[in-house]
C-alpha cells in the first residue's frame, strides 16, 4: 500500500510510475512514487503566453520540479498534439519545469527506460545505489508483472 499513488490517468502511466518508483528491492529504479497528474498553477506570464491557468503533469517530483509525460499514442497523435505539447513542455520550462517525455516505445525497452530512469536521478539530484545483487533479474521480473516486455533492448 505504500506505493499506491492516486490519480493515474492510465495503466501506462501507473505502470511507468511503479517501473520508476519502487524500490530497487522490486525491481524499480528507487526514484520514489511520483505524484500522478499533478496540477501546476501557471504564473501570470505563462497564463498570458497560453491562455491556461494549470497544467496537469502526468508523473511529478513537485520538490525537484521534474514531469514525466507519458506520451501515449492516443493523445499525442498528429500535428495539433505535437503542437500542444511543444507549448505545454515550453510553459513548464519558462516556470523553471524540466520535462522529460517517454513514449511508448521507450517504457517497452529496457535500455531506453534505464537511461531515462538515469535522467531522471540526475534530475533529482540522486544517485544510483544498488545494493540488490540479483537487481537486473529483480527488474525484469517487475517488468514481466506488469506486461512490459522484459528482454526487449
Amino acid at each position: 500500500m505504500a506505493y499506491i499513488a492516486d490519480c493515474s490517468a492510465s495503466p501506462r502511466e501507473t505502470k511507468q510510475a511503479l517501473v520508476l518508483g519502487l524500490p530497487h528491492r522490486y525491481g524499480g529504479y528507487g526514484l520514489g512514487i511520483p505524484h500522478m497528474n499533478f496540477e501546476v498553477k501557471a504564473n501570470p506570464a505563462v497564463r498570458a503566453m497560453t491562455g491556461k491557468r494549470s497544467f496537469r503533469l502526468d508523473l511529478c517530483w513537485p520538490g525537484a520540479k521534474l514531469d514525466v509525460e507519458y506520451q501515449s499514442r492516443f493523445s499525442h497523435e498528429g500535428e495539433a498534439a505535437r503542437l500542444s505539447d511543444s507549448r505545454r513542455a515550453n510553459a513548464l520550462m519558462a516556470m523553471g519545469w524540466t520535462v522529460v517525455g517517454v513514449t511508448n516505445e521507450e517504457l517497452d525497452s529496457l535500455a531506453a527506460t534505464d537511461a531515462i530512469a538515469n535522467t531522471i536521478l540526475q534530475q533529482l539530484g540522486k544517485r544510483a545505489q544498488v545494493r540488490t545483487p540479483d537487481y537486473h533479474a529483480r527488474k525484469l521480473k517487475l517488468r514481466r508483472q506488469l506486461g512490459l516486455p522484459a528482454g526487449r533492448m
